[in-house]
């Protein structure tokens, strides 16, 4: 299988690994509209902005 990256994520290699859910903090272009589209449901949180937020 193709290795996964977080900073370049490729919609058809998540895919190859049939998520029942991904789990994201930033949407590079249109991975979230491509999970839906393949019935992936997808959970979008926003990034920590400060060293607070991560807590």
């Amino acid at each position: 299988m193709t290795e996964l990256s977080g900073f370049t994520p490729n919609l058809e290699a998540i895919l190859a690994y049939e998520p029942d859910l991904v789990v994201i903090t930033f949407d590079p272009g249109d991975l979230v509209l491509g999970l839906e589209a393949a019935a992936v449901p997808v959970i979008l949180f926003d990034a920590a902005a400060t060293i607070e937020d991560v807590y």
